[in-house]
């Protein structure tokens, strides 16, 4: 009938034909033969889903969709001694928007998956270390838009996440599509920094912070006053160590507190108590 129309098949079999929007068809008849009628059945072709945005959240951002409930939930899941990454994301029957909270040692992945059909789409998480060969799975059946799972059982170190989207649900068995998406690189660091302290002179105690990462901040309180930041006196900033002094009355005992941060908030503290 035209130029954009495929050429003629024979039709001998179900689910022949080529795909296409329209079909016309012609028979030839032996032998007296009739035709009664012609019964014609299609279904879309299947496309897979897409991803439109992915990412992995900063160090101790999660979702909660039930706060009253988180305590309970980090007792019962954290505490699940067989689970090796415990996990505090969606529970089954929640549909209340989540809400951001922080907590520390966890990680999250969130994601945008829209798909082409309008079909169902769960996802997979996986991860795997810097230099290894094998996945290794975090959650199967994802319905939500994000997964959160506890790092503090990963050893420190750059990781990895791939995520599958596929619309099975939607789908006779065996046709369903899928689409993988592999994230940057990100860092698991669960160990503190180090703090050094050594007394510098009348008044003043030098302060040596030094962390896998980088030291973020460090502050000090002398007898039990509030905290106070301190300026380096030495090291780049974002540095892996970093110098400080704490000054201090030079007359009588003093009891300095100094505490150490790093950027995924693992804290240290260390204490000194001058005079004779």
């Amino acid at each position: 009938p035209g130029p954009f129309w495929s050429a003629w098949v024979s039709s001998e079999r179900s689910g022949s034909l080529p795909l296409a929007r329209y079909a016309q068809w012609k028979i030839e008849l032996t032998g007296g033969s009739t035709v009664r009628g012609i019964s014609l059945a299609y279904r879309n072709a299947n496309r897979a889903p897409v991803f439109v945005s992915a990412q992995v959240n900063a160090p101790g951002e999660i979702f909660v969709r039930s706060p009253s409930q988180l305590g309970d939930r980090l007792v019962r899941e954290i505490h699940d001694k067989d689970r090796i990454f415990p996990s505090l994301a969606l529970a089954p029957g929640q549909d209340t928007p989540p809400q951001k909270y922080f907590l520390q040692g966890f990680r999250m992945i969130t994601w945008k998956v829209e798909d082409p059909d309008g079909d169902e789409v769960e996802m997979k998480v996986e991860f795997r270390p810097e230099g290894g060969a094998s996945w290794y799975t975090l959650a199967r059946h994802v319905k939500d838009s994000f997964y959160d799972f506890d790092a503090r059982g990963l050893p420190d170190g750059l990781y990895r996440i791939r995520l599958t989207a596929d619309d099975d649900l939607s789908n006779p068995e065996g046709q369903g599509l899928s689409t993988v998406l592999e994230l940057p690189d990100f860092r698991v660091d669960n160990t503190p920094p180090s703090i050094g302290l050594k007394p510098e002179g009348t008044g003043k105690l030098a302060v040596q912070a030094t962390d896998n990462t980088a030291v973020q901040a460090v502050r000090a309180s002398v007898d039990g006053q509030p905290w106070q930041t301190l300026e380096a006196v030495a090291g780049e900033e974002g540095g892996r160590s970093r110098s400080y002094v704490v000054t201090y009355p030079a007359s009588g005992r003093h009891w300095i507190a100094v505490q150490a941060v790093d950027p995924f908030r693992n804290e240290a503290t260390a204490s000194w108590l001058t005079g004779p």
